[in-house]
């Protein structure tokens, strides 16, 4: 018999975080299916209207600075230019 110790899933939380420098449908699918491929994150959708993304996510395996993180390095930003 396997025994666990402690939840195997930490607390799932959902964020909303702003996407700037998005400019169509393909810059939010972009940035949804790199969001994606993060371990921990249950799921992602992005709006190019709101500028925002809001992902649902497992705080035991991606933290929100990572999730912005993954945002800068698909060619977007989470702040807005000039800060």
């Amino acid at each position: 018999m396997l025994a666990l110790s402690g939840p195997v899933w930490g607390a799932e939380k959902k964020a909303t975080v702003r996407v700037y420098g998005m400019t169509c449908q393909m810059c939010a699918n972009g940035v949804a299916g790199s969001l994606k491929s993060l371990k921990g994150v249950k799921s992602a959708v992005v709006s190019v209207k709101k500028a925002q993304a809001v992902v649902v996510y497992n705080d035991q395996q991606v933290t929100l600075a990572q999730i912005k993180k993954q945002i800068d390095k698909s060619g977007f930003s989470t702040e807005p230019k000039g800060k």
